[in-house]
């Protein structure tokens, strides 16, 4: 199986890369985050260390963690030793506060969804049940982790604004979707909406595996070539769409992207990556727009991110502000990690916002 997923990963990039298997991480002018996270993506995935365990949570990234409950551990599955091994763990000491904290956390978020009418997303889209889930929190009759609770928020305000119709053909474009997750819950709800994934290899590779196993009978086009055969052939809705970043600029040669969105990552990318996002005719040319990032990429004194983007390049000219707020879900959460060398439980270092545009 190890061989196996190494060789359908060749096969995607192939796709992904009309005919050739150019995956050169230096040529991407990637932040030094995305390049070390890349970089070993990479290896761990050519070099047969790659499962169906490692879509969601692997050595880089994960769903943002949750405290293991006895219940997590019912039933055996393929992760039932390595939360075995975290239910331990959240018994020392020294970890008490981390899983106070986490709890805390999940419960402000899961109150935001509450007060907000967004249960009901929650309600009929459990997260025990969906395939390579590792973190799973159970309350009130509810399942999700920390980040299927900010996929539910954003999917209620989708709703909320009126950003997707259920009933018509548009397309979604979201730049930087990790493993698809939000994509899924949108798909159930705008089953005519072309989904556009637009993110590295690796992460494209997961969404593509994830969405397949999600939805097996969709339509799932991947790279460039395949997208513009589907265009010349028949417009095809209701699908998912892979495509490298640097493909970007192709999609507004055949559709005005009806909701471009971004989540967080743009404001850990180079000056270089964001910029060509901001200023393409891609972007330019979309209807409406939902950001959430950070006010401040890197701050003065706590400097996270080799970046120096802020809030006020979040602002598309000809626009209509249609929402700007904080963005609430993980505001109020708390980490262990150093400022000024000093290592304690803290707030992020910069807060978020949620910004919605349209034209």
């Amino acid at each position: 199986m190890k061989n196996n997923f190494a060789q359908i990963y060749s096969e995607f990039s192939i796709r992904l890369n009309n005919g050739t298997q150019n995956t050169n991480i230096e040529s991407k002018k990637l932040s030094s985050k995305y390049q070390k996270i890349s970089q070993i993506a990479e290896a761990e995935i050519l070099n047969g260390n790659f499962s169906n365990r490692h879509i969601k949570s692997w050595s880089q990234q994960d769903d943002l963690g949750v405290p293991i409950q006895l219940r997590r551990l019912v039933n055996i599955d393929e992760y039932f030793f390595e939360n075995l091994l975290r239910l331990l763990r959240d018994f020392l000491p020294h970890n008490f506060l981390k899983k106070e904290f986490k709890k805390h956390a999940l419960q402000d978020d899961l109150n935001v969804l509450s007060h907000l009418g967004f249960i009901s997303i929650l309600k009929h889209n459990p997260l025990l049940g969906t395939p390579f889930t590792r973190d799973i929190y159970f309350s009130k009759k509810l399942s999700f982790n920390s980040r299927y609770l900010r996929y539910v928020y954003l999917v209620g305000q989708i709703e909320k604004f009126k950003l997707l119709s259920p009933d018509k053909k548009q397309t979604h474009v979201d730049i930087g979707n990790y493993y698809g997750g939000l994509q899924t819950l949108l798909y159930k709800k705008f089953p005519h909406t072309s989904f556009v994934s637009i993110e590295l290899p690796h992460q494209l590779f997961r969404s593509y595996l994830y969405h397949k196993k999600m939805f097996p009978d969709a339509t799932q086009i991947v790279g460039v070539k395949e997208f513009e055969y589907y265009q010349n052939q028949r417009e095809e809705f209701g699908c998912f769409i892979y495509l490298l970043p640097e493909d970007y600029d192709f999609i507004h040669n055949y559709r005005k992207i009806d909701l471009l969105t971004n989540f967080l990552s743009f404001g850990e990318m180079s000056r270089y990556n964001f910029d060509n996002y901001m200023k393409s005719p891609s972007t330019l040319n979309s209807k409406k727009y939902y950001f959430v990032n950070r006010f401040i990429s890197s701050p003065s004194l706590d400097k996270t991110y080799d970046a120096d983007i802020t809030v006020n390049d979040y602002f598309i000219e000809e626009t209509k502000l249609l929402n700007f707020d904080i963005f609430p879900i993980h505001h109020y959460m708390i980490t262990k990690r150093k400022f000024l060398n000093s290592n304690w439980y803290r707030n992020v270092a910069s807060p978020q916002f949620e910004l919605i545009q349209i034209r």
